[in-house]
């Protein structure tokens, strides 16, 4: 029987090359220099979502599924953010907002956070796990937000 310790090395390992193997795929650069760059980058990300002390582990098929929905969400806000911009009537009205987040889990946060700043017309400025202070473009951003949906789909990568 194996010892838990060379199992999680080894799965650790096989994590690590398969980050290093997106990473040549995606960057298509095998030149020393970027080679090193895609380890170090492998290892540091494999280091920080792996379980190590007795953590529970990043939920990657969770997180997997809720990339399609988020994908779909940022083509939606960028065409909102297009049709805001080429309107011949600038209907910008930003503005902040702040929202109670309704999650705990830093990781989570952390998650929610990104999400939200990677779709168009809207920008987290501020997140704990009482509030979340978002700069957003116009009204239709703000009620997307305070509507929870997207929280929602965080939460149940991290349930």
């Amino acid at each position: 029987m194996p010892n838990s310790k060379f199992v999680k090395l080894v799965r650790y390992g096989i994590v690590v090359a398969a980050l290093m193997g997106i990473w040549m795929l995606l960057s298509g650069r095998t030149e020393t220099k970027y080679l090193l760059i895609g380890f170090i980058g492998s290892l540091a990300i494999a280091t920080d979502t792996f379980p190590w002390k007795g953590e529970r582990p990043f939920p990657i098929i969770r997180f997997l599924s809720f990339l399609p929905w988020h994908l779909w969400q940022i083509i939606l806000s960028n065409l909102h953010v297009v049709r805001l911009v080429w309107s011949p009537r600038l209907k910008i009205r930003p503005r902040f907002i702040r929202i109670a987040p309704g999650m705990t889990d830093e990781r989570a946060l952390t998650e929610l956070g990104c999400a939200v700043s990677l779709t168009p017309g809207t920008l987290t400025v501020d997140i704990d796990t009482e509030t979340m202070l978002v700069h957003a473009l116009d009204a239709d951003n703000a009620a997307e937000l305070e509507s929870h949906i997207m929280e929602d789909h965080v939460a149940k990568i991290f349930r």
